[in-house]
This record gives C-alpha cells, sequence and structure tokens, in this order.
C-alpha cells in the first residue's frame, strides 16, 4: 500500500521458544533509530519492525530491554565462494504465539528524507498502525480473534467504530477527512464491515476486496470464492462498476452495489 509493503508473521508453536528474524540485505546496511536503511546502486528500501516491538533505538540494547535487539552474523554465500553478513532480530524472552509486522518502505531515492509516519495502536481483539504519508492516512486492523484460535465462535471485533469478523482491513483517506468517507478500502477474508449501524459491505461468505473509488468510476478486485454474492457501499452511484478488470451492470440501491460475479 503506497510503496509500503506490509509483512505479516502469524505464528504459533508447539512449545515456548526464542523467535528472531533473519536478514539477508544484499546491499549496504545502516541503522537509524528504529529503522534500517538498506541502499544498493540507485535503490534503497527501510525495514522497519513494527510487531511484536520495535527495533532497539539505540547500540545501547541493554536500555530496551523489550524491544528487538539484532547480531550481524558471516556465513558462506548460496554459491559457497565465499562469505556474507546477515542480520538476526531477537525477540527477548520466550514465546509460543506472535503476531509480527514489518513494513518494508520502497524509496524513490536513495535520497529520499520524508518517510511514512507509522502509529503502533491497538484495542480489544486486534492490533494495527495509523499511517500519514503526503496527506494521505491509512488505518490497517489486524483482527486477533481470527487466526484461527476459535473455533465455534464469531471472530467479531470493534475497533475505531468498525465491526468486522475479517482477519484484516484498511481505510484510506485525506488527513483531516472522516473514515467513513474513504475512497479506499482493503479487507482479507472477511464477511462483513459495519459502522454505526451501517453496512460498508456484505457477503454470504468471507472475501478478499480492495475496492477505490476514481473520478465516476468505482473498481472492485475480489478474490476468496468462486461464486461472489456480496454488497459493496458506495457514496454515490458510479458511472461505470469495474470488478476484477470487467465492466459490470451498476445495481446501486440505498447506497450499496449488489454484487454477483463467477469467477
Amino acid at each position: 500500500m503506497d510503496d509500503v509493503v506490509y509483512i505479516i508473521d502469524d505464528l504459533k508453536t508447539h512449545d515456548y521458544g526464542e523467535f528472531e528474524w533473519l536478514w539477508h540485505p544484499g546491499g549496504t546496511w545502516k541503522k537509524r533509530g528504529a529503522d534500517v536503511t538498506v541502499t544498493q546502486g540507485d535503490a534503497s528500501v527501510v525495514i522497519r519492525p513494527l510487531y511484536p516491538r520495535l527495533l532497539a533505538l539505540s547500540d545501547f540494547v541493554h536500555d530496551y530491554p523489550e524491544d528487538l535487539y539484532w547480531e550481524a552474523i558471516s556465513a558462506p554465500t548460496e554459491d559457497l565462494k565465499g562469505t556474507e553478513t546477515y542480520y538476526s532480530f531477537h525477540l527477548p524472552g520466550k514465546f509460543d504465539r506472535i503476531k509480527g509486522v514489518t513494513a518494508i518502505i520502497l524509496k524513490d531515492s536513495v535520497a529520499q528524507k520524508e518517510l511514512p509516519v507509522m502509529e503502533r495502536r491497538e484495542g480489544k481483539g486486534w492490533i494495527g498502525l495509523r499511517i500519514r504519508n503526503k496527506g494521505k492516512v491509512t488505518d490497517i486492523y489486524i483482527n486477533q480473534l481470527a487466526d484461527g484460535r476459535l473455533m465455534h465462535s464469531n471472530s467479531w471485533i470493534e475497533a475505531d467504530g468498525w465491526v468486522t469478523d475479517a482477519y484484516m482491513f484498511a481505510v484510506s483517506y485525506p488527513e483531516g477527512d472522516n473514515p467513513t468517507e474513504a475512497d479506499e478500502l482493503f479487507l482479507a477474508y472477511g464477511s462483513a464491515l459495519r459502522r454505526d449501524g451501517v453496512s460498508y459491505f456484505a457477503s454470504l461468505s468471507k472475501l478478499f476486496f480492495v475496492q477505490k473509488a476514481a473520478g465516476g468510476d468505482l473498481n472492485l478486485w475480489v478474490d476468496g470464492q468462486p461464486y461472489v454474492n456480496a454488497s459493496f457501499r458506495s457514496g454515490k452511484r458510479p458511472s461505470r462498476l469495474i470488478v476484477n478488470g470487467e465492466a459490470m451492470h451498476v445495481n446501486y440501491q440505498n447506497g450499496l452495489l449488489d454484487v454477483k460475479y463467477k469467477k
């Protein structure tokens, strides 16, 4: 989303143990605070661990006993003709279940200084992020009840007024605007999204979708089921409805678009 790749590690083990993330950077590595910048030629990315902990802010890792600490490890290259250095991020303590979220920020140039500002947020049954970047806000929510641990109970959460059973969802909107007016929505493995008694998405079976409004068009990318029977909220009747690249008839009533689609 917006030149940022979010890697989610949703892990559970049979016994308590230590977790670490191994990074083979393939370029020049430089740590700045909680970020790591990797550069090779004209290309550059920033690695930013966000959950379960940030990277310790300084080399005095003992000042940050709960944050990730790191070590450089020398090992043979893949072709066994030399050695390379890779890096290990260690999570202090022993755990049997973790939610890991790492952002990889794709920089436009090596000299780019302005980076997205990311705020860690959480509530009952969820963790998430609020990202501010170039006048745009994106709220990401990860449902901790929808990770498979519940077998005979619904995985509904309430997050900032949103109610959903989705594993993950995100809304993007201009800074200062109301999130309910978002032109971009993303939802992963869910059957409904509601707020203040208003339906923003409803499906007979769980789906993945991306919804973007541009001009008079509404674009939907939908996956997860061979047959789709769902409704999506739109503030106004779109002039065109495009689903997975195909133009479809606009069936619009009471602020909702009814979509029936067969893959």
